[in-house]
Parts: C-alpha cells; sequence; structure tokens
C-alpha cells in the first residue's frame, strides 16, 4: 500500500470514530433529555409551561443545533486529511495505545481498564478535530507535541510566537539547529516560570469556593513567562540553572520582558528540578 492509501485508510477510520462518537453523544443527551421531561410531574410542567408544541420547538433547534456541529466535524475531517502522512500515522498510533498525546486531550479510550466510562460531557475524538484548526494550528503541533512533550499543551504556540515560527517550520525543525535538548529546556524554563508565578498568585487568594475561580483568572491572565528575547537567551547562551535564577531575579531581571511576580530564587529553581524530574521520566516510559 502506498503512502496515499496508507493515509487515506487512517483517515477513514478516524472520521468513523469522530462520527461515531458525535452519534453516541446525540443519544446519550437525548435519552437524558427523556428521563429529565419524565421526572417532571404533568402539573408542574404545565405550571412551567412546557407544552408539547415548546418540546417540540426544542426538539427542531436541538436537530438544527447538531446539523451545524456535524457540518463543523466534517470541515475538521477535510482539514485534517491535509496533514502530511507522518503526522495522521503518529497521531493514529499515539491514539490506538492511549499515549502521551491522548492523555494529555482526553482521547484517552479507556481499553482494558475495568469499569471505564466516558464522561458524558466528553466531545472525545469528535471535539479534537472540530476544534483543532482552533486550538492547536496546524500539523506542526502534533509533531512538536510528541518530541517535547511539554506538562502544558498552550506553551507549543507561545514558543511558536516567541521564536517567529511559521509553518511549516515548528521546533522540531528548529531543533535541528539549536539542539533538541535547548529546545526542550526553553520549555522546561518557561514552565518553570509559570509555576512560580502560579503558586504566588494561589497563595495569595482572598476567596473561596466558585468566585475563587474567578479570582486566579484575575490574577493569573495577564502573566508573561515566554517572550522573543527571553526565548533567544536561552537558545544562545544555554545558561546553567543558577546562572539563570540569579538573571531573573537580579538588577537585569527586566530586561526580557517577562512577568515575574513571586519569582525568587528558591522558588524557580524548585519548579524547575520539578518538570526537568518529570520530563526525564515521561520520556524514560
Amino acid at each position: 500500500m502506498g503512502n496515499d492509501g496508507r493515509k487515506a485508510e487512517i483517515m477513514t477510520e478516524l472520521a468513523d470514530r469522530a462520527r461515531r462518537d458525535f452519534q453516541v453523544r446525540i443519544s446519550m443527551n437525548a435519552a437524558a433529555e427523556e428521563e429529565r421531561r419524565a421526572a417532571i410531574p404533568a402539573e408542574r410542567r404545565a405550571e412551567l409551561g412546557l407544552t408539547e408544541e415548546r418540546y417540540r420547538q426544542h426538539q427542531s433547534w436541538m436537530r438544527q443545533s447538531q446539523a451545524a456541529e456535524r457540518e463543523k466535524l466534517e470541515k475538521g475531517i477535510s482539514y485534517f486529511s491535509t496533514f502530511q502522512l507522518d503526522v495522521v500515522e503518529a497521531f493514529f498510533t499515539d491514539l490506538n495505545q492511549d499515549g502521551p498525546f491522548a492523555g494529555a486531550h482526553g482521547l484517552e479510550s479507556g481499553l482494558g481498564s475495568p469499569g471505564f466510562t466516558p464522561p458524558t460531557y466528553s466531545h472525545g475524538l469528535q471535539g479534537f478535530l472540530t476544534t483543532y484548526r482552533h486550538y492547536h494550528s496546524d500539523e506542526r503541533y502534533i509533531r512538536d507535541y510528541l518530541n517535547f512533550r511539554p506538562s502544558s499543551t498552550g506553551i507549543i504556540r507561545l514558543a511558536w510566537e516567541a521564536l517567529g515560527l511559521e509553518a511549516p517550520t515548528g521546533l522540531t525543525e528548529l531543533a535541528e539547529s539549536v539542539s533538541r535538548e535547548r529546545v526542550r529546556r526553553l520549555l522546561l524554563v518557561s514552565l518553570a516560570l509559570h509555576s512560580t508565578q502560579y503558586e504566588h498568585a494561589i497563595r495569595n487568594l482572598k476567596t473561596t469556593g466558585y468566585a475563587q475561580g474567578d479570582e486566579i483568572a484575575d490574577r493569573t491572565e495577564h502573566l508573561r513567562w515566554m517572550s522573543p528575547g527571553f526565548a533567544k537567551y536561552l537558545l544562545q547562551r544555554d545558561p546553567d540553572d543558577r546562572t539563570l535564577a540569579r538573571k531573573l531575579t537580579g538588577h537585569q531581571k527586566d530586561l526580557f520582558k517577562l512577568t515575574l511576580e513571586g519569582v525568587s530564587q528558591r522558588r524557580f529553581l524548585y519548579f524547575l528540578d520539578r518538570h526537568t524530574s518529570k520530563a526525564r521520566a515521561d520520556r524514560g516510559n
């Protein structure tokens, strides 16, 4: 089988799975809706104005919404099918093995896990293919994620922006000229900076309950832990951990245009060691 035939075979399987995901979710939602409706006494439905006509209108709206979702899914499948065979095949292999990419993106099948039940809110492969272009841009993302496996999926696009990388060049291609270890270290250092600042924001929370989530978002949405100058410095100079910690907390700390709220040498080095150790362990698996 040639490359085109192999890719067509994989895409057929992925498309079928995504469509099944979609249909299962529709069926589950319909069953849940019927249960909710049956649980409301007739008298209460009358008080709320839940007439048969209202239900028919709701069902008509749901069918229109599902048709729009189905159309978006088909567009997502079509876009994914433009990727090169090596990317599609790597994704397909990882998906079938419940690998690191599947785990990080909520695509685990749960095969072999006793009592595994997929969460009802998960859109699975359907949601992934539908929104891929919006969240992950292009095929570079899959290749870069599998090569570097960062603990934060968003760090890859931040690195592209900081380094001025445009398709088809990603971190994988950049590593051919500056080394994979330096690119991996750039990601780890940036993640350590984010973790240090996030810890600082959490430690100073004043609210509890649901409002706490809003406060966390307010305190962290402006954080900046990757910048062009910082990325260039790390890739070209490759400073050791302690030199880097001093640079980020000394008189030149504003040089890289990063936010450094709550970043001390001790906490930064703690998180850098933690992320580095986890990355080593993951690569060993």
